[in-house]
């Protein structure tokens, strides 16, 4: 009701300034009248749960908070996150001349975006002088990934070669001229922000990554003149439900949110969809914990949910259970813990990836291999059975290593071939998994986008072999002699003593012609 009184008097207010090219704002301003009484008279009736769709982005500038003090108080801290006191912008309504509409930016906007503009000027000098052979427009693209801070950039840059360094910054050019140009043309398209169908928060999930906007669900938690419009998060970017009482909260200031275009109010029938949504979305995790410190999640539900890329775990040792589980960047989410007692596979429908080469036809090098497995103490071996007659399943037993420990994984290789992956998840179980071939040294290879290289050196990984004299002639060095390219490394689960990395020389760069000078990377 404070609301909806603050509004009709300015209604009033502006009524003596309005001219007839003003009607149109003076429309506006009563449609905006009645968008806050309807989304007042939704709260009333619905006790509190009424919802909206908003652009994540413009949620960040209207409470006054940037995007990573956000996503650092509510991944780092676990707590709620609160809105400025002192709020946002608020919009500046003006009349007058053949503009009906607009908003006046204040001057500690312009003050700071002029700031802006001088500190990647600087940088970008900076930058030139140390790197001459790249464009202004590359310089800007390495400043603007670092926040403008030239020394990161630096450091940054120094750390990689000549043909990567070109590569990326082409690659960050391209996607900042792309982003200009969609912001170019946002400016000019007002967006239809989805509702809340019967397809639920999958739907709203696709809608909202089709309309590439950065959409998210808030629940309405109060509007006063004071405070403004109170938000909380109801759904985490993946769609999962927030912790109730540590989703990030919000304080936009009244007018701005009423006059911006990347809000939407559900009605009562969403707002119901809404809260059935958010009792099924509930983080589901299974695990295994077969000693005090060990935890290994082998079931994640909802579907498709990246457990180890999105979300920190918290898993408390000392009463062994899953205490808290956090979204990277949107805050604690509500979820239930399962411990499996051997119920359940270990990979829950993905395979291990298994990279070996061939030595001879009685020794096969296993050289990388990609687990779903953040056990800290995973152990694994080798087994060919070349020249037995034996049936796999008969080596199926997971012995002890010489420190006791319980081996966690068996390979069993036959003819060059990974025939079976045994595992331990409570008792002993096979696992899928897919073997990939590493071509030989000598090969021409693809690195990178478009450049081609030679590999040189092959390390010798994990040697399975049914013949002693094989091992004997390996080579047993693992680590290569040459600087490893970061974007190479191997992001994915991986024994640390299997990195997975080979020597090769650079041969032909990116935009097809030879390297001037032969140059070994790893």
């Amino acid at each position: 009701k404070d609301a909806v009184v603050v509004f009709r008097d300015l209604v009033r207010k502006m009524d003596k300034k309005l001219t007839k090219v003003d009607l149109q704002f003076e429309n506006q301003l009563r449609a905006t009248d009645k968008a806050i009484a309807q989304l007042l008279r939704n709260i009333n009736k619905s006790a509190g749960s009424s919802y909206i769709c908003g652009v994540r982005d413009t949620v960040y500038k209207l409470s006054g908070h940037s995007a990573e003090e956000a996503m650092a108080h509510a991944a780092a801290q676990g707590l709620r996150v609160y809105g400025a006191s002192r709020g946002g912008f608020r919009a500046q309504y003006r009349a007058g001349g053949s503009r009906s509409v607009g908003s006046r930016p204040n001057t500690a906007t312009n003050h700071e975006e002029k700031r802006r503009r001088e500190r990647l000027e600087r940088g970008t000098g900076q930058v030139l002088d140390t790197f001459p052979y790249i464009t202004k427009e590359q310089a800007q693209a390495a400043l603007l990934k670092h926040d403008l801070n030239p020394t990161k950039t630096l450091t940054w840059m120094v750390s990689m070669d000549q043909l990567s360094l070109l590569e990326t910054l082409s690659s960050l050019a391209q996607k900042q001229d792309e982003l200009k140009s969609k912001e170019k043309q946002d400016s000019h398209t007002t967006l239809e922000l989805p509702g809340f169908g019967n397809g639920g928060i999958e739907e709203f999930l696709r809608e909202s990554e089709s309309s590439g906007k950065g959409l998210l669900i808030y629940k309405v938690e109060s509007i006063t003149e004071q405070e403004g419009v109170r938000l909380r998060g109801a759904f985490d970017r993946n769609g999962v439900t927030l912790h109730p009482g540590y989703a990030p909260n919000f304080r936009l200031p009244l007018d701005a949110f009423l006059n911006s275009d990347d809000f939407k109010i559900f009605s009562n029938a969403e707002n119901q969809r809404v809260q059935e949504s958010l009792k099924k979305r509930v983080l589901t995790v299974t695990y295994q914990s077969f000693r005090e410190t060990d935890f290994s999640p082998i079931s994640v539900k909802p579907k498709g949910i990246d457990l180890f890329q999105d979300y920190k775990v918290v898993y408390d040792t000392r009463l062994k259970k899953l205490s808290k589980v956090l979204h990277r960047k949107d805050g604690p989410v509500l979820f239930t813990g399962e411990k499996d007692r051997g119920e359940f596979g270990l990979w829950d429908g993905e395979p291990i990836e298994i990279f070996t080469i061939s030595h001879s036809p009685r020794t096969e090098r296993i050289l990388h291999i990609h687990m779903n497995d953040i056990r800290e103490d995973v152990t694994v071996e080798g087994l060919n059975i070349t020249d037995s007659n034996d049936s796999v399943d008969s080596h199926k037993s997971l012995s002890k290593d010489t420190s006791g420990r319980l081996l966690s994984y068996k390979i069993v290789i036959k003819n060059s071939q990974v025939v079976a992956v045994f595992h331990h998840s409570g008792k002993t179980k096979k696992a899928k998994f897919i073997q990939k071939r590493v071509p030989n040294a000598g090969s021409l290879v693809k690195v990178g986008q478009n450049a081609f290289a030679t590999v040189l050196w092959i390390p010798a990984g994990m040697v399975v072999s049914a013949a002693e004299n094989d091992e004997k002639s390996i080579d047993s060095r693992q680590k290569p002699h040459f600087k490893s390219l970061l974007q190479c490394v191997c992001k994915r689960k991986h024994p640390v003593e299997l990195p997975g990395m080979v020597d090769v020389r650079l041969e032909m760069t990116c935009d097809g012609h030879l390297f001037p000078e032969a140059k070994g990377l790893s």
